[in-house]
């Protein structure tokens, strides 16, 4: 995706949020042409932030 290279490749603050508010804008649209909202999207958060502490251990 065009959106997360150039989120990669953003050198500055200004650039790394701008390139990162483009990338969740598109993520967004796409969640939503699907029905998912955000509610979904940080039951998925959490369940990451559980795997990766227990991935630690």
């Amino acid at each position: 995706m065009e959106e997360a290279e150039e989120l990669c490749q953003a050198k500055t603050p200004d650039e790394v949020a701008w390139e990162a508010a483009d990338l969740f804008y598109f993520a967004l649209v796409k969640c939503a042409s699907f029905g998912i909202t955000l509610a979904d999207i940080q039951n998925n958060l959490e369940k990451k932030i559980t795997q990766s502490h227990q991935k630690s251990w």
